[in-house]
């Protein structure tokens, strides 16, 4: 599974997991590429909770991807913390 990344998730998500927490993100993804919601009107793209330290699922992040199935390829378009919305 390639994993590929907007230069604006690139920064983003340095800020918000650690190394070893974006490593376990990236694991779960390329094992369940579908596990997010898909976002309607949005032609594929998904939203996935993610937890986020110690506040678990619903304070955590929000990764937004779209999955190209042909290409097994995963495009990490934007993340965010839901508490900052």
């Amino acid at each position: 599974m390639e994993i590929v990344e907007t230069s604006i998730y690139t920064q983003d998500i340095i800020k918000l997991l650690s190394d070893e927490e974006y490593q376990e993100l990236q694991k779960f993804l390329a094992e369940h590429p579908k596990a997010g919601d898909v976002i309607p009107a949005s032609k594929g793209l998904r939203k996935l909770r993610w937890k986020l330290n110690n506040k678990g699922k619903s304070g955590g992040i929000r990764n937004i991807y779209y999955y190209y199935e042909e290409q097994h390829t995963l495009y990490m378009i934007y993340v965010y913390e839901k508490s900052k919305t």
